[in-house]
């Protein structure tokens, strides 16, 4: 989640309001891992993968959500693309879902670099969600990350369609892979 200054006002309202209603939507087995990033990235919140996802931790840790300073995408893609693959499961959807305005500030500012980044893990299963958050996201970095790798995107303008698309995305990455998608991985 991407919780940088530019996130500031309607947009962090509208990731905080979609991840509450996401999450009614986790399955007990469900692995979460809560990752922010803003100048630097933190790891907010991760679950035990043998338990529940840490439901109530999640709704505790969402309000304390800010937003400040620059955007260091590219760290906290890192981070979060890095935790997925420490609990990579074949069984499983293995994914990111990347909440942000796609404008990188600080850091590695690099969209080809942020690109590469994104492809590198999709050669190992592992997908990234983007949706797009506010009137001013990077349109192209978003389309470009879903066109070079195993990515889906969501595009979203309107708070309440943020909310829907969150939902909507770990809906849909909670059905089982068939068996010969599993194969492929």
């Amino acid at each position: 989640v991407d919780v940088s200054s530019s996130m500031r006002g309607e947009p962090i309202e509208a990731v905080r309001a979609g991840m509450l209603k996401m999450v009614d939507s986790l399955n007990p087995k469900d692995t979460l891992v809560l990752v922010t990033y803003s100048s630097t990235a933190e790891i907010v919140l991760q679950s035990d993968p043998t338990s529940d996802p840490d439901r109530l931790l999640l709704r505790d840790a969402l309000p304390n959500l800010e937003a400040n300073g620059g955007t260091n995408l590219y760290a906290g893609l890192r981070l979060a693309l890095e935790e997925v693959a420490k609990l990579q499961d074949n069984d499983r959807q293995n994914r990111v879902i990347m909440l942000s305005d796609g404008n990188p500030t600080e850091g590695v500012t690099s969209r080809e670099r942020i690109i590469r980044l994104g492809e590198s893990y999709a050669t190992d299963g592992i997908g990234i969600t983007t949706i797009g958050v506010g009137q001013n996201f990077d349109l192209e970095l978003m389309q470009r990350l879903r066109e070079k790798g195993n990515v889906n995107e969501s595009l979203n303008e309107h708070p309440a369609a943020v909310q829907e698309v969150i939902v909507d995305a770990v809906n849909t990455f909670q059905e089982p892979l068939p068996e010969e998608i599993r194969k492929k991985f």
